[in-house]
């Protein structure tokens, strides 16, 4: 079997994403939306984010959160 290896954005590339939203912004649309993607954690690491595929899923989802 293949293994695909999924992009994982930190938090900075996904507030860009969000319209270069501050870290608190960020936070509170976390807290707010119960379907925002899980961060994750790099395997063998400490570094933490979002699945790349997840992230893009729930901005074409959530549109009007991301205006």
């Amino acid at each position: 079997m293949t293994e695909t290896q999924e992009t994982i954005l930190r938090s900075k590339e996904v507030r860009k994403r969000l319209g270069d939203i501050s870290t608190t912004t960020f936070w509170r649309i976390r807290q707010k939306c119960d379907d925002f993607p899980t961060s994750v954690e790099v395997k063998g690491t400490s570094i933490k984010g979002w699945h790349e595929s997840e992230v893009n899923q729930w901005i074409n989802d959530n549109r009007e959160e991301v205006k």
